[in-house]
């Protein structure tokens, strides 16, 4: 087994998704203004409950939508910081959640809704980030979205 494997089940533990749930709602929300599909994020948190955690290898990581970590190389700090601050809108203190990484904290892993043949980031950019610039292959929480018996 490769050491950033080994060091991923080190940083990541299974999430709050309780903690999650306006990002549950906005992904409801985007995919029923975009046509995707229609499902109420209490369906999501369910479904995501039913998921798998999961080390994030580079073949998801890399088709993984609503995230800009895919696009980083290791030891990127600065774009780490540029995606973690867009236009200034929104801060995220990604300098303290590097810290926690540094000080062996375990955080929440990142969750990601898979549908049909898509990958979709739900919570986790700021964690995937400082991953990907520490060398780190995180474990996420990967769960399936379905409708009846077919996957979508």
């Amino acid at each position: 087994m490769n050491e950033s494997i080994e060091k991923s089940s080190d940083y990541f533990k299974y999430p709050d998704i309780e903690h999650e749930v306006n990002e549950f709602e906005r992904v409801s929300r985007e995919f029923r203004e975009d046509g995707e599909f229609e499902i109420d994020s209490s369906v999501l948190m369910f479904l995501a409950h039913e998921g798998e955690m999961i080390s994030l290898g580079e073949d998801v990581w890399s088709a993984l939508e609503n995230t800009e970590s895919n696009m980083l190389q290791e030891g990127d700090w600065q774009s780490v910081h540029k995606y973690s601050n867009p236009g200034g809108v929104q801060k995220r203190d990604w300098e303290e959640l590097q810290g926690k990484f540094d000080a062996g904290t375990t955080l929440d892993a990142p969750i990601i809704m898979k549908f049909r043949n898509r990958y979709h980031l739900v919570s986790g950019n700021t964690r995937l980030m400082i991953s990907r610039a520490k060398g780190i292959v995180p474990k996420v929480l990967l769960f399936e979205v379905y409708l009846g018996e077919e996957k979508i």
